[in-house]
């Protein structure tokens, strides 16, 4: 939070400008500042802007494997078919041993 000085203003311009328009400039100056102090700074815009870029290449990243994922989930029947037919094979094979 900024802090200002509002007497030492309002001290420095009454010697010019009188009682009364000092104490409205020192007031006027102290708005600013208050206002001041809640607008984003351009490094902190800058930090923000670096942190969305990051959770964007994440979320591509993520997207990425998902449909991977995906991809190979839908694999798995065709090879539990595979491995169903591999072992009936084996099972038969077996029992004429037997």
């Amino acid at each position: 939070m900024i802090i200002v000085d509002t007497l030492a203003i309002y001290n420095e311009l009454r010697q010019t400008l009188g009682d009364e328009a000092a104490s409205k400039m020192a007031q006027i100056i102290q708005g600013l500042y208050q206002e001041l102090s809640h607008t984003v700074r351009k490094e902190d815009f800058d930090e923000l802007k670096a942190v969305v870029k990051d959770l964007a290449e994440a979320q591509r990243k993520t997207e990425a494997h998902l449909d991977t994922l995906t991809e190979r989930i839908g694999e798995l029947p065709e090879a539990q078919k595979r491995f169903e037919v591999n072992i009936w094979g084996e099972a038969r094979r077996v029992q004429k041993i037997f």
